[in-house]
């Protein structure tokens, strides 16, 4: 499923194979991992079409290329996938100063779900602090500017309106930085209090 414009595969794809790849070492399903693997062995390659050239898309590739090491455990994988989260922050500097880091960012809350996803994925195969700390800020200010008063995030700073698709990223990404940030990380609490926020806020429409 490429995008638009024909430049790379659609994040709606990376989400999906991501889950197969899963489900395909979990089933035991060895003919299912192996096409697979087959079908994204290009993403090994920093030049392989299916991966768009630059954006933000470009780097939700890593997510497929994660999955396939955590099941196979080839190096020549984690170096890939690592590559492309390093690529990702490159020139950002210091993960703690805000400024810089997020001069880049859109401030949508899309960006909530693969950022926060694929760092921590780094951080629980290499124990790299600065993998989680990353993905940790980055939430923070997003937070700070999306997060409504009800605990919904609205879609971006240019509009209020919250669109549930918006919702279910910041949800996500949230759930996965938590799962792995250490309990003794000053950025817990804060994370821990606009998880719950949103949680409270969307219970009653999933009862």
């Amino acid at each position: 499923m490429l995008r638009a414009d024909k430049s790379g595969i659609h994040y709606a794809e990376i989400c999906a194979a991501e889950g197969a790849i899963t489900f395909a070492h979990l089933a035991e399903d060895a003919g299912l991992s192996v096409r697979l693997e087959k079908r994204y062995a290009c993403f090994l390659s920093p030049g392989c079409s299916l991966i768009p050239p630059g954006g933000s898309s470009r780097y939700q590739a890593a997510l497929v290329v994660f999955a396939m090491y955590c099941h196979n455990r080839q190096p020549r994988f984690l170096d890939a996938a690592s590559s492309l989260v390093q690529e990702k922050w490159k020139g950002m500097g210091n993960p703690q100063a805000a400024d810089v880091m997020f001069k880049t960012a859109r401030f949508w809350s899309d960006d909530m779900y693969f950022t926060p996803t694929l760092d921590p994925r780094l951080y629980r195969i290499t124990g790299d602090s600065n993998a989680i700390d990353r993905p940790a800020n980055w939430l923070i200010g997003y937070i700070d500017r999306l997060q409504l008063p009800n605990g919904l995030f609205k879609h971006t700073t240019q509009v209020s309106f919250v669109w549930g698709r918006g919702v279910g990223w910041a949800a996500a990404g949230l759930t996965n930085t938590l799962l792995d940030l250490p309990q003794n990380h000053p950025k817990r609490r804060p994370l821990m209090e606009s998880y719950l926020r949103l949680m409270v806020s969307v219970a009653p429409s999933a009862s």
